[in-house]
């Protein structure tokens, strides 16, 4: 039997309801955060400093509510959650209700939808990633029929038209990047965590994922050993057994 070693963690990530949107259709397997402690980083990477290791699982945070919060209603079945990136209009479903969003920051895993499990990590500027990293980012592209070719999305400009979107994936990046950072962010061009993913699940944790090993319970596992070399006999052999006792008692008892 196995014994599970180094089980990943689990831990909580938080992303905005665009991408969110971009996970779940596919586009987006990597995201970067800054790193904290840039010192140690550079140069070299410090084993101590890493915010997860590879295999660890991500729950999303994202932007959502329970229903039943708002119905006046306790569930049985639990709670009835719905998320903003699936029902952007839920609002307008509701009228009546006084619906508000829950901020991703304060989601609970319970409510959790979205599972990530961490394939790769690593650490560089912000500046040093290429057009394929950039698309893995998630950035939205649309076939520009003006310039006959795809284009990214400029995240900083309200435009839906052809000027609203970057011939260059880098380009979007960077609008992207500096709508969650602040304008000039791009320009200071910080260390970052590099984390790609998988996804596991649109739907709740998991019950098993690649590389999951199996769980091995100790106590269980010595008493099974335990009653392996102290299994009671058959009952053939019991019998067996008290036969020959009772025919040595007998032949005792004729010497005497």
């Amino acid at each position: 039997m196995k014994q599970e070693t180094n089980e990943p963690k689990e831990r909580p990530i938080l992303f905005n309801t665009d991408m969110v949107r971009a996970i779940l259709d596919g586009r987006k397997t990597q995201t970067r955060r800054i790193v904290k402690n840039v010192a140690e980083i550079e140069g070299s990477i410090v084993e101590g400093v890493r915010p997860m290791q590879i295999g660890d699982l991500l729950w999303v945070r994202e932007t959502h509510l329970n229903l039943n919060d708002f119905i006046g209603f306790d569930d049985p079945d639990g709670p009835d959650y719905y998320y903003r990136a699936s029902h952007p209009d839920l609002k307008e479903a509701f009228p009546t209700l006084p619906l508000q969003w829950r901020p991703s920051l304060f989601m609970k895993k319970e409510a959790a939808r979205i599972w990530l499990r961490v394939t790769n990590l690593r650490a560089e500027t912000i500046q040093k990633i290429s057009e394929t990293d950039a698309i893995n980012e998630g950035i939205f592209s649309k076939y520009i029929k003006l310039f006959a070719e795809t284009r990214w999305r400029d995240y900083t400009s309200n435009d839906q038209d052809a000027h609203g979107y970057w011939r260059c994936p880098v380009s979007s990046f960077r609008s992207l990047w500096e709508t969650i950072h602040g304008p000039g962010s791009w320009d200071v061009n910080p260390w970052v965590w590099v984390i790609e993913f998988e996804v596991l699940s649109t739907n709740g944790k998991p019950d098993y994922w690649p590389g999951k090993q199996t769980r091995v319970d100790e106590e269980a596992e010595r008493a099974e050993n335990f009653g392996e070399l102290h299994s009671p006999p058959l009952l053939d052999e019991v019998m067996e057994r008290q036969i020959a006792a009772d025919q040595a008692t007998k032949t005792e008892g004729a010497r005497l």
